[in-house]
């Protein structure tokens, strides 16, 4: 997996250092950068590059909308993945064998799960959103100049939101966040060139087409790349797809934990939140009992101390998630416990992060078991198996 990254990173440093020949086509763009059409050569539709900081920016699009990018700080950052929702929001990021998942976008924030190359997950609430990011509330129109501005006005607050968080973490142990995972946040990279040449464009025709290159121009990028105009199309594109390809096999190895990551993010959340997935179409279910002995699980959902079941899943796969909100969880101990109900076995993973600390935990459970989790306080989470799994836990009787 090192080698095959390697060779891509190679290829599109390659493209981006040698970008300046691309100058004699790009007369009419801003003199620290251009946005070429590479949609005949690759599966992106636009390549913005700047010469300043040798930062570049790849956009595939569709009706308008981001799909993915690839982006690439400066020249000494690596490239990165990203993937957009339907919005034409940032979705998932993929730097250095972490996946970033963002969600819950407001005007002022957004919410991040991180899930790390071992497995590990970290979350972070309300990431804010810089004020001086503000400028553009939606994405205006279909036309290349407004979907270049969105896609690089939006990664902008989404770079710049984390780096400051990554910044903060490296001194603020509250946060949770771990120095590896700091770094990261920070090398996302704010204030690029490529951002801002992207979302200072203006007009649409000054996109040219990278076809469109003089002779000498053409002949310089065929040298440096390595290709021929016979291969232009399958070399410049090819670069690009295995990039996105690497990334992409990256999320599926861990699909598992980018469940329970999103799980979480979609699920209440305050000083208690516990979220449970699983791998199968098994109907599992989630319990956990407050300091005072009161259980929380599918047919006694509010718990008198403020405990809410507010996910519970029975078609399979889960999520199902408890929490309690900032300021209400009660001082004493808490206890969780995983139940199967219906269905074949399967393979669990609960996420439980109580008063600043996060802990992943995995198990199997077949037909009928159930199984304790984990016990935690305000001063404490249990990371090893210290009771017994024969608990009497509240029916398992369905409505």
């Amino acid at each position: 997996m090192k080698t095959k990254m390697s060779i891509i990173l190679v290829l599109i440093m390659v493209l981006t250092n040698s970008c300046g020949f691309f100058d004699d086509a790009f007369d009419s763009v801003k003199e620290n950068g251009f946005v070429a059409d590479i949609s005949s050569t690759t599966e992106f539709e636009y390549l913005v590059f700047a010469e300043q900081d040798e930062s570049f920016l790849a956009i595939d699009q569709e009706n308008g909308i981001p799909v993915r990018t690839i982006f690439k700080p400066s020249a000494h950052s690596e490239a990165y993945s990203i993937w957009f929702d339907c919005n034409g929001y940032p979705e998932k990021i993929v730097k250095d064998g972490y996946i970033l998942l963002l969600s819950n976008y407001t005007t002022t924030c957004f919410d991040l799960a991180i899930v790390s190359p071992e497995g590990e997950i970290s979350v972070i609430r309300e990431v804010n959103i810089p004020a001086d990011k503000l400028e553009y509330s939606k994405l205006k129109s279909v036309d290349p100049s407004d979907v270049l501005r969105w896609t690089a006005h939006i990664m902008g607050v989404v770079t710049c939101g984390a780096s400051v968080i990554g910044g903060t973490a490296a001194t603020v142990t509250s946060l949770g966040v771990t120095a590896p995972v700091a770094a990261l946040l920070i090398s996302l990279g704010c204030g690029t060139t490529a951002l801002s040449v992207a979302t200072e464009f203006i007009s649409d025709e000054q996109i040219a087409d990278i076809t469109g290159m003089s002779a000498k121009t053409l002949k310089s990028f065929l040298a440096i790349t390595k290709c021929t105009l016979g291969d232009l199309s399958t070399c410049l594109g090819g670069s690009l797809g295995l990039f996105m390809g690497t990334a992409a096999d990256i999320v599926k190895y861990r699909e598992e934990e980018i469940k329970l990551a999103q799980g979480s993010l979609d699920g209440g959340y305050g000083d208690v939140q516990v979220t449970l997935s699983w791998d199968s179409s098994a109907d599992i279910d989630l319990y956990v009992q407050d300091p005072m002995g009161e259980w929380i699980w599918y047919k006694h959902k509010n718990a008198q101390s403020g405990g809410w079941l507010d996910v519970d899943d029975r078609d399979g796969f889960g999520p199902e998630n408890i929490f309690w909100q900032k300021n209400e969880s009660p001082s004493g101990n808490y206890q969780v416990y995983v139940q199967h109900y219906e269905g074949g076995s399967a393979n669990y993973s609960v996420l439980v992060q109580a008063y600043g600390r996060t802990k992943q935990y995995k198990g199997f459970i077949s037909p009928g078991g159930k199984t304790y989790i984990t016990e935690f306080s305000k001063t404490f989470l249990k990371s090893g198996k210290i009771q017994p799994d024969d608990i009497e836990l509240p029916s398992l009787r369905k409505n």
